[in-house]
């Protein structure tokens, strides 16, 4: 009995509504969370005495990462990687994989700036658990699945 080669079909891809319909509580509620973790940091960091202003060599290349600065840029790390993660379910069936992947890697690098600045030794440590807790709840954030769709393909939804 010969066999006939079958079509292997893959998950189809959600529509777009459907895919920011899909966990937006949870990366919400993660991005928020990383904002006021990084916050907690910053101001804890300033009670040890953090300067938080960094320098790249010349006296006169000095920033001052003030409050503001790390709320924009922890929404800003959380906004474009939510808009990726968007993205790749509406084209692949593996985006968590992906994103993960992705993720960890910008977190890892955003951690090498670390090495190249002059500041003092609270700015520096701040400034360094400030990345490691942006990442540490927006990954988990992001990857969780709500409790109506775990373990469902994009077909079973």
């Amino acid at each position: 009995m010969r066999s006939e080669p079958q079509l292997i079909r893959s998950a189809p891809r959600p529509a777009l509504l459907a895919t920011l319909a899909i966990d937006w509580r949870s990366r919400l509620i993660g991005g928020l969370s990383a904002v006021l973790a990084c916050v907690l940091i910053w101001l804890a960091g300033g009670a040890m005495g953090a300067s938080f202003v960094v320098s790249f060599g010349a006296e006169d290349a000095s920033m001052e990462v003030t409050l503001g600065a790390v709320i924009g840029s922890v929404l800003a790390a959380a906004t474009a990687g939510w808009v990726l993660l968007i993205a790749l379910e509406l084209l692949t069936t593996r985006a968590r994989t992906i994103w993960t992947a992705v993720a960890l890697t910008v977190a890892a690098a955003s951690l090498l700036p670390a090495f190249s600045y002059e500041a003092d030794i609270e700015t520096t440590l701040s400034l360094t658990f400030m990345h490691i807790a942006a990442a540490a709840v927006i990954v988990p954030f992001f990857r969780r699945r709500g409790d109506t769709t775990a373990g469902k393909t994009h077909k079973e939804r």
